[in-house]
This record gives structure tokens, sequence and C-alpha cells, in this order.
């Protein structure tokens, strides 16, 4: 039985949430079972690597799927962020 979590960035819900339909709809098309998923929000994309890390250790999951939104503006915010989220969900 395979079981799914998914970690979902409340920051910019409108685009997230979107991202989350999709992604449920992806896996229950690949039978996974929805009572085989679980969903776990965080505030930020920034708090994705930390929820990663903390279900991976769980070992209760076949995979973790993350899901954030970081729009570009006119500092360097978002570049700072993505990097920091790529690099800490690549460590998990």
């Amino acid at each position: 039985m395979k079981k799914i979590a998914i970690i979902v960035s409340k920051f910019n819900n409108e685009y997230t949430e979107k991202l989350l339909e999709g992604a449920k709809k992806k896996l229950l098309s690949a039978h996974i079972k929805s009572e085989h998923i679980k969903i776990v929000y965080v505030p930020g994309a920034v708090e994705i690597p930390l929820a990663a890390s903390l279900l991976a250790k769980q070992k209760k999951y076949s995979a973790i799927i993350a899901l954030g939104a970081v729009i570009r503006g006119d500092t360097s915010h978002y570049d700072y962020v993505c990097e920091q989220v790529s690099q800490g969900c690549q460590r998990v």
C-alpha cells in the first residue's frame, strides 16, 4: 500500500490550492486511494523542507510532494527563497 504525503504552502494559496487539486487528481487517476494521501499545510515555501524532513523520518510515505508558489517581485527575496527551498528539499 503506497502512502503519499503532499506538503502545501498556504502563502499564495490561490496558486497552491490549484496545484494541490491537480496533484490529488493525478494520484487518484494512478489508483492511489484518497485515504492514503496525507496533506500537510505549512505557512510558506521556506517551511517546506522542514516538513519534508519530518515526514521522511517517519518512513511511512513512498513519496513526498512539495507544492509552493514563490512569485518574483522587485527584490532579491524570490531568488533567496527559491534557492533555500530547493537546497533544503534536496537534502531530504
